[in-house]
């Protein structure tokens, strides 16, 4: 029994450890790109006519969660004292459309992330005057509205009409900026301008996509996002080693990995790592890599099935080359 407990308690430390890496986040230059871009749109908002709205997509795990985050950090909430009175000033937030989607289950979720006390009260029409007048007390310029692509295909389209104009109209009498997120896919529903007119509102469009390893004499932005990963799962985990990537075809063997999706990567460090601690060891090796791997946890996004650390050199390169020609 004592082993049992001393073994649960050795997983438990080693799985701390390695979840210090949830903490971190690398900035590459798409990830800055669309951060600055939506943050220009929200100052152009402010003096424009009509708010220059804007959609980001990208499939999961490409850092559209981060994009959020450094947009809520930039435009904090506060609390300001005017005229003897306590004012909460909200510049951003956000929400997601819930699925299934109806108008009312939008404004709902909109309406509790603002902070109003009764979201789910009201008819749809008087609870969009509330959530306007909300908008306005809060001095909110820029709502993030996730999950867009929850409006694919609703109710034979009935639903996901009556939300596109729900959204155009929310717009154009609130006048604050909004960003839509979703899938690729979602981009369909702005295509409709006729029917749902969104297309003109939301014209600036941001796409983060997997990084791309480059060639050996030109290299993609997943060359730099591993190695300054490497150095902080050293630093953060207390390592005595990590694999430096120095060598190009470990970024490819990543790639073939992960297909250069952010989040799958960093899961694929932090399995690795916790093979190495596990074995008693301070050293993360090409091995603790193929260990990770064979656990699945990327598999579905993988560029293939073969464990790629498990390859010399040149299968690693036979290997990249199919994937190029697919």
């Amino acid at each position: 029994m004592s082993n049992f407990f001393e073994e649960n308690n050795g997983i438990k430390e080693i799985t701390a450890r390695v979840n210090r890496m949830d903490s971190v986040v690398i900035i590459h230059d798409a990830l800055r790109e669309t951060i600055e871009g939506i943050k220009q749109c929200v100052a152009w908002s402010e003096t424009a006519r009509e708010p220059k709205g804007a959609v980001l997509t990208g499939i999961g795990g490409v850092g559209k969660t981060t994009v959020c985050r450094a947009i809520l950090k930039t435009f904090r909430s506060y609390e300001s004292t005017e005229s003897d009175k306590i004012v909460r000033v909200v510049p951003a937030y956000y929400a997601a459309i819930p699925a299934p989607s109806t108008i009312r289950g939008t404004i709902t979720k909109l309406l509790g992330a603002l902070g109003d006390p009764h979201p789910a009260s009201g008819s749809a029409h008087a609870a969009t005057e509330r959530l306007i007048n909300l908008l306005n007390k809060c001095r909110t310029k820029l709502i993030l509205l996730d999950e867009f692509h929850h409006l694919l295909g609703a109710s034979e389209g009935k639903t996901e009409k009556n939300v596109c104009k729900w959204i155009k109209a929310l717009v154009n009498d609130s006048g604050v900026m909004i960003c839509l997120i979703g899938i690729p896919r979602c981009l369909d529903l702005l295509k409709l301008d006729d029917e749902y007119q969104l297309g003109r509102r939301f014209t600036r469009r941001f796409r983060l996509e997997e990084l791309s390893a480059g060639l050996i004499d030109a290299p993609g932005p997943l060359v730099n996002f591993v190695q300054v990963l490497s150095n902080r799962c050293k630093e953060l985990v207390a390592l005595d080693e990590f694999l430096s990537f120095a060598e190009f075809v470990d970024v490819e063997r990543i790639k073939l990995a992960t297909g250069g999706n952010p989040s799958a990567v960093v899961e694929l460090f932090k399995e690795a790592m916790f093979s190495a601690l596990r074995s008693g060891r301070g050293k993360v090796t090409h091995d603790d890599f193929a260990a990770a791997f064979a656990k699945g946890v990327t598999l579905p996004v993988a560029q293939s099935a073969q464990n790629a650390f498990l390859l010399s050199t040149s299968g690693v390169r036979k290997l990249v080359a199919l994937s190029r020609k697919k």
